[in-house]
């Protein structure tokens, strides 16, 4: 028996306990059957009969029973009566949280069977040869400038995308004529041709051309397919990988003819896609920019698709298609809801038979583009709809793009290849359109025009008024005060002159006589005056003459009278000094010399009384010696006495002392030396000093005349040279700048005239000329402006030296109060003052540097901006390298293996799937299988049969 029989004893025995046969008397037994039909039965032999009656369990005790034999595990021990509470509710929980994970997951697989998973299998196959795709090519920029100012649509186009499309005032098609205007005829007649943009084309070794792309409208614009024919007899095949075996193309995008539009990017955009199938370049198209070598790789990829739940996918080409994808489904609808509207749709949406026509300029506007927004949001909030079902196969070309930048050598290659006097001429007036159509171009050349205009304007006033009229009073100025500087400088000279001959002929003059008359005499010879004196006297005193009496007194009487004639001559000479002292001590004129008309009562006034008596005691030697004169002759005189003296007394005693006669005769010769010396020093000193000083005034006085009419003569050169300067430049100079910005002004009104024309003008020698004599006629007015204030500032010290020496003239002020010369007798603080004040006012009021200011420099600076912007712009037309850089690129298209990929859809998850996930959940988390599910199904329809059952018996 198995080792589990004696529990299984024990539950039965239990069940039995439960569900016992009731006793029933004996007197029952014979009772007729129950209300159940059930009879009694014999029971062991007992004196008292029993029967018994079968009960019918109840759910509890069904499910019970059912949780002791049912293969999901843990119920059991939930339903144990005589297990421990805790025990049961451990299981409780147990069975609970594995029951929740088991539906968690049973949903969860439900819900990703619902999700149609899908499997996809790639397979990559190996072919010899492979159909090259088609390759649209479109320019980043949509319209082309010159075309659209050829055709008058520049301003136009250039306000339709100015904005949002949605807000163009349609108004303005009026204004431009163009309401009717079909929208593709836009794009046709003002789009880059396939003759500029493809320069050079090659399919492997072959050569092609612009002849072999056809010209599309896609959502991008006016483009070009290379391999467009859907005849698979006409579609390239490549039977080889590589950029050698694919397409190679040299392209022009010709960036300078680029406008407003709906991109502003610079280069191309291509698309590669199936011959069949719509280029939606601008959803889908690869940006290659200029200055590159592009590389795009391929590979082909071929997807089939599992129609979506419930429905089929589609191989069927629509309407207006010849071959289906779900863009172009709902490319369709959206046409079919615009028509509907407005009868009309956009230019590159594909038609049968040219229907739906294409919407003309004010439909689009007015009709079209409101309608696509009005679709646009009915499809997003759900009420428009629009089934379009997945196609059922298709063909993509995976693009992978590498770059390189183009070679300084493939620059230079490309540069001799194209350089044409044709591309010149079409990158020339491509700029001149551009320029002139482009407002922020337009309005910044007029910017820098209108800047040297006006700073022209500015230039000129200050040249042929302001300078002039300030030229014309600085002249008129320095004449003014010079006249009036030298009207008093003249009347000071003649003082000047006046005094200095009164001092001569009235002062010195009687020195001179003095000198000559006594003087000069007094001592004249005193050596050989005193070499006789002596030998007289021994003479006298000798033995030879005394007994000649006769012979003695005539030799005494000749020296006796040569005694007194020097004695006399001492004592006129001493009067004389003493007359000539007192005149320079008092100022009063020795003489009446007249000078010129000038009365001679004049000569007291003139006289400097002052330096005269001033001569006396100027310096040391002056108050020495020229008292002293007066005391060597006096000493002169006293020794010519005490020669008469020993002279009588040698004649009377006829003795002779020699050493009284030799101290005589050294004090004579002493006497006589110190005069002399005294004299000279008193006439250097004293007697012709003044005239020194006065020759000395006048000579400063001179000078500071001179120096002032050379800074009036500077001042006036600066100014007549800055007028000669000004005249040649009115003349000359500004003739030229005046030509140059009348043509740059004339370029915003006169469509013949050419920036490239303005460009030329500037550039010309004589503008460069022209520039630099203006910056040297500014130079020299600031230099020679300079010079002109400094010679103001200058020329007041200087004026004020000129009156001071008048001014402050104690000299003269007698004389001046005599002569009542007013103007010499003005107070000198009020005069300085008021010559400084006035020199100041004419320096100031009429500086030519500040009216000047930073005109020239500012004139120079938007003259150089102007140069500059033309010079670029004379740059930007001529065809080199950066002009290569900015328009031109090389494009390789090829594939990169000779594979394609084969990518194929499958149903991941199906019924089967979803059922084992079902089981092997509720194995792993409750222990049970598919047969439980059935076994609990069974339960409850058993349980319910039986209640059934019983109800219809009652």
């Amino acid at each position: 028996m198995p080792e589990n029989s004696g529990a299984m004893d024990l539950r039965l025995t239990d069940f039995r306990e439960k569900y016992r046969l009731a006793d029933i008397d004996d007197t029952e037994r014979n009772s007729p059957p129950d209300q159940n039909g059930m009879q009694c039965q014999n029971k062991t032999g007992q004196t008292k009969r029993k029967c018994s009656k079968y009960k019918r369990p109840t759910m509890d005790v069904v499910l019970t029973e059912f949780s002791d034999s049912t293969t999901l595990h843990g119920l059991r021990y939930i339903a144990m009566s005589d297990a421990f509470f805790f025990r049961r509710s451990v299981w409780f929980l147990l069975v609970l949280v594995c029951s929740g994970v088991m539906t968690f997951q049973i949903v969860d697989r439900i819900m990703y069977y619902y999700d149609n998973p899908v499997n996809v299998n790639v397979k990559i196959n190996y072919n010899q040869s492979l159909y090259f795709p088609a390759v649209t090519l479109c320019n980043q920029n949509t319209f082309r400038a010159t075309a659209a100012t050829d055709q008058d649509w520049y301003r136009l186009i250039e306000s339709m995308y100015k904005k949002p499309l949605i807000n163009f005032n349609v108004s303005l098609l009026e204004t431009h004529n163009v309401s009717r205007l079909v929208i593709s005829d836009l794009f046709w007649l003002t789009g880059h041709k396939k003759d500029d943009l493809i320069v050079k084309c090659s399919w492997g070794d072959i050569p092609c051309g612009p002849e072999n792309f056809t010209a599309v409208l896609t959502d991008h614009g006016l483009c070009y397919t290379f391999n467009s024919d859907i005849d698979p007899a006409s579609t390239l095949v490549t039977s080889s990988s590589g950029s050698d075996a694919g397409l190679r193309l040299l392209l022009n995008v010709e960036q300078y003819e680029y406008m407003p539009g709906p991109s502003s990017a610079a280069g191309v955009k291509i698309l590669t896609h199936g011959q069949r199938d719509l280029a939606r370049v601008r959803e889908l198209g690869i940006s290659v920019p200029t200055g590159t070598h592009a590389f795009v790789g391929l590979q082909v990829i071929a997807l089939e698709n599992l129609p979506p739940p419930h429905g089929q996918c589609s191989e069927k080409g629509l309407t207006y298609f010849d071959y289906y994808t779900f863009d172009s489904c709902r490319l369709e609808c959206l046409m079919s809801y615009i028509n509907s509207q407005c009868g009309c749709r956009d230019f590159y949406m594909p038609s049968v038979n040219d229907e739906p026509r294409i919407c003309s300029l004010k439909e689009y506007f007015s009709c079209f583009l409101p309608t696509k927004q009005k679709y646009l949001l009915l499809v997003q909030t759900g009420s428009q709809q629009c089934t379009c079902p997945t196609s059922c196969k298709s063909l993509m070309f995976d693009p992978t793009l590498s770059y390189a930048t183009t070679s300084r050598h493939a620059v230079d290659k490309i540069l001799d290849k194209v350089i044409t006097s044709k591309i010149t001429e079409k990158l020339t007036k491509a700029r001149e359109v551009t320029h002139r159509m482009e407002q922020a171009k337009l309005e910044k050349f007029q910017t820098v025009v209108s800047a040297v205009n006006d700073s022209l304007s500015a230039v000129m006033v200050l040249i042929h008024k302001d300078m002039r009229k300030r030229i014309a009073k600085q002249v008129e100025n320095v004449e003014k005060e010079s006249e009036r500087m030298m009207v008093a400088w003249k009347e000071k000279d003649f003082l000047y002159r006046y005094q200095e001959y009164n001092v001569r002929k009235n002062f010195i003059r009687g020195r001179d006589a003095m000198e000559e008359r006594t003087l000069n005499l007094l001592c004249i010879g005193f050596h050989e005056f005193v070499f006789l004196t002596e030998t007289y006297l021994q003479d006298l005193a000798s033995d030879s003459f005394e007994s000649n009496a006769d012979g003695r007194l005539i030799l005494y009487t000749i020296l006796v009278a040569k005694i007194n004639d020097r004695i006399e001559t001492a004592k006129r000479a001493l009067s004389n000094y003493t007359e000539l002292y007192k005149a320079y001590q008092t100022g009063t004129p020795l003489f009446r010399y007249k000078f010129l008309g000038v009365a001679r009562k004049h000569n007291p006034m003139i006289a400097p009384k002052i330096l005269l008596n001033a001569s006396l005691y100027h310096n040391h030697y002056a108050r020495l010696h020229s008292p002293r004169v007066k005391d060597d002759i006096e000493a002169i005189i006293a020794c010519l006495l005490e020669y008469i003296d020993f002279l009588n007394e040698v004649m009377q005693t006829s003795s002779l002392n020699t050493t009284r006669m030799a101290t005589i005769s050294e004090d004579y010769v002493d006497a006589c030396e110190r005069f002399y010396h005294s004299k000279s020093v008193f006439y250097y000193e004293s007697i012709e000093r003044p005239l020194r000083v006065i020759l000395t005034r006048r000579d400063k006085f001179n000078k500071a005349k001179t120096q002032y009419l050379a800074t009036i003569k500077n001042i006036k050169d600066n100014l007549l040279q800055l007028d000669g300067s000004l005249e040649t430049m009115s003349n000359s100079t500004l003739h030229v700048f005046s030509d140059l910005v009348d043509r740059a002004v004339d370029y915003f009104t006169d469509q013949t005239v050419r920036k490239l024309d303005v460009a030329k003008m500037a550039e010309e020698e004589k503008v460069h000329t022209a520039s630099i004599s203006l910056k040297m006629f500014f130079q020299e007015v600031r230099s020679r402006g300079h010079a002109i204030y400094d010679g103001w500032t200058v020329l007041t010290p200087t004026g004020q030296s000129i009156w001071k020496m008048i001014l402050e003239d104690e000299e003269m002020l007698d004389y001046y109060v005599y002569r009542n010369i007013t103007d010499f007798l003005a107070n000198s603080t009020k005069v300085y003052y008021g010559l400084e004040l006035n020199y100041t006012i004419h320096r100031d009021t009429n500086d030519i540097r500040f009216i000047v200011g930073l005109r020239d420099s500012h004139f120079h600076s938007c003259l150089d901006q102007m140069e500059d912007h033309l010079s670029n712009y004379v740059t930007s037309t001529q065809v080199d390298h950066n002009v290569i850089m900015d328009n031109y690129l090389q494009l390789d298209i090829f594939y990169r293996e000779m594979n394609y990929e084969e990518i194929r859809q499958q149903k991941a998850y199906d019924i089967f799937s979803l059922l084992c996930d079902i089981g092997g959940s509720m194995g792993l988390f409750v222990g049970a299988s598919v047969m439980t599910i059935f076994e609990i199904i069974d339960l409850f329809l058993n349980h319910s049969a039986e209640r059934l059952l019983r109800q219809n018996k009652r």
